[in-house]
């Protein structure tokens, strides 16, 4: 089983400094996944929001895919083997914003082990995200599990770190 869990952050440039700054930063990098069914979908994707104009209230979602092959969820792409996923980092303009970075290979995660990836980005005034500037945080946590244990994130250690994080003005 491939489970992605996806904590998103999202704030415009009234949460920049002070108290919004420090709301916003105070978000886990990993919550417990809730309960799900293991036997339908290899592939299960938890996605968690915490945005600025909603209070910074958590909304959230788990959806389950029956096959895992060459994933894409924005901006990872999920290449599973037999042994291992091979992770990748795919910028793009729309789900990534500003600045620009180069995408890549970012990790290999073993049968029985979990990744984490961070990236940021900025929308300008001018784009699919309306009027004012947009700043978002993205932490996914990528687990190859054979069963899930929903404290897997919060619990333990992952094998492997990175991020693409940027100074965001």
């Amino acid at each position: 089983m491939i489970l992605i869990q996806r904590i998103t952050v999202e704030w415009t440039k009234e949460s920049r400094g002070g108290r919004g700054a420090a709301v916003r930063n105070s978000f886990p990098e990993a919550l417990t996944v809730p309960p799900f069914d293991e036997s339908s979908d290899a592939f299960m994707v938890h996605s968690v929001r915490f945005r600025e104009w909603e209070n910074f209230v958590s909304l959230e979602d788990l959806k389950g895919f029956n096959s895992a092959k060459d994933a894409q969820i924005e901006p990872l792409q999920v290449y599973p083997h037999d042994d291992h996923l091979v992770v990748r980092f795919v910028w793009d303009r729309v789900h990534c914003g500003a600045p620009e970075r180069s995408s890549h290979e970012i990790f290999h995660v073993t049968r029985g082990h979990w990744g984490r990836f961070s990236c940021n980005g900025r929308f300008g005034p001018v784009s699919s995200w309306g009027c004012q500037w947009h700043y978002h945080k993205t932490i996914f946590n990528i687990a190859f599990v054979d069963s899930l244990d929903p404290h897997l994130f919060v619990e333990s250690k992952p094998q492997s770190v990175q991020d693409r994080l940027a100074i965001l003005k």
